[in-house]
């Protein structure tokens, strides 16, 4: 007997939920103290207060997420949360005074989070909070652009950082997380805003040399990079760790276009099998479907679609749909989201997206939809809601 895949997912009421695919066992983690009705008599005077951006740890028991300042207060500082799934316990791992969370993803083993901050326009911050450290956290790095990845071990982190306006001062480093261990630095420059990525003991990375940018594969920071490939502009690598390759595209000069088409590219022999020449938003490897997942903008129909494509085969249009805010930022940043914030499921069989379908008003509210990227199932519409991602097992 199958499992059904669990999801989490923020709720209309700005709450954090979760239930398996049919919207079965449906529970919700969080709750807004002004929201409770035992706490009504009295009449205390708590701002409600919501949650975004869900995050479920390694072992799917946990789930970290933003706690948000409510409309009465928006100065309040946002809270970095942490709910165990079962309901029975919900904790405050950080509060941000001055800082903004924008990003996070649990350390490899579940001990802790690396969280993303934004300090002010020009300046983030990377900072590492620990489980069994309540209220601490511990500053890794700061700087602008920031996109880091953690390593397979769960310790060292690798960061990429620059300085704004200053390409050239950009640098991937390779830092531990318990502030013990001495940082390693690669001796080029890397590419701009390209994150990198740690697969089966390497890490795959953009340097920027002599005016060209090149994805490298290499073991060590000591050890000799192989160059990958060659290419012109913005380049976003994610991870195809059941074909041992990465998925590669670029978006040429500036960045300012959709990245054009992906390539598979096996890291052992560094042959690519191009997928689509497609124009894309955002792109993201199944490792159970074995298949590419992408998302264009179809300008004729003024909406966006997901697509399937697989080697050898024609991309295959999978639905049009407008989508909620939230969706688009993950879009925008998908690299970066795609290791943290799952769409594609365990099994490889379903997607989850928060929006609606072209048929519905433009205007009305977003669903979380889930798509059987088989075909077999119509798309279920499980409830009214902004973002949601599967659980990793």
């Amino acid at each position: 007997m199958s499992i059904s895949p669990r999801i989490a997912f923020v709720g209309m009421d700005r709450q954090i939920h979760v239930s398996n695919i049919d919207g079965d066992n449906a529970k919700q983690l969080t709750i807004s103290l002004a929201d409770n009705p035992l706490l009504l008599w009295g009449k205390p005077d708590l701002p409600p207060k919501g949650y975004a951006w869900p995050c479920w740890s390694p072992e799917g028991d946990k789930i970290a997420c933003f706690q948000l300042p409510s409309e009465r207060s928006p100065e309040q500082s946002v809270e970095v949360h942490v709910v165990e799934v079962d309901g029975l316990k919900q904790y405050e791992l950080i509060r941000t005074p001055g800082r903004i969370p924008i990003f996070m993803n649990w350390q490899p083993r579940g001990n802790g989070l690396a969280v993303l901050l934004q300090k002010d326009e020009a300046q983030l911050e990377l900072a590492y909070c620990e489980l069994e450290k309540l209220g601490s956290m511990r500053l890794l790095h700061q700087g602008a652009p920031l996109f880091f990845s953690w390593g397979g071990e769960g310790r060292q982190i690798f960061i990429h950082s620059g300085t704004p306006g200053s390409p050239l001062s950009n640098q991937l480093v390779v830092r531990d997380s318990m502030g013990q261990l001495p940082d390693e630095v690669f001796p080029n420059s890397p590419g701009r805003y390209c994150r990198p990525v740690c697969i089966n003991g390497s890490i795959v990375h953009v340097e920027h040399l002599n005016g060209t940018e090149r994805l490298l594969i290499s073991n060590t920071v000591e050890d000799d990079s192989r160059v990958l490939l060659e290419f012109d502009g913005l380049g976003a690598i994610v991870p195809a760790k059941s074909a041992n390759a990465v998925v590669f595209s670029s978006s040429p000069g500036s960045g300012a276009v959709p990245y054009r088409g992906a390539t598979l590219i096996d890291l052992e022999t560094g042959n690519g099998t191009r997928l689509t020449e497609d124009d894309l938003l955002c792109f993201m490897w199944s490792d159970s479907g074995q298949q590419l997942i992408y998302v264009r903008m179809l300008e004729e129909a003024q909406c966006l679609a997901f697509y399937s494509a697989r080697a050898n085969e024609s991309p295959q249009e999978l639905v049009r749909f407008w989508p909620s805010k939230e969706m688009l930022y993950y879009f925008h940043f998908f690299d970066q989201f795609i290791d943290s914030h799952k769409l594609v499921s365990p099994c490889g069989r379903y997607l989850i997206f928060a929006g609606h379908e072209i048929d519905t008003p433009q205007d009305s509210p977003t669903t979380i939809n889930i798509l059987d990227l088989r075909g077999a199932e119509p798309i279920r519409k499980l409830r009214v809601g902004s973002f949601g991602c599967f659980a990793p097992t």
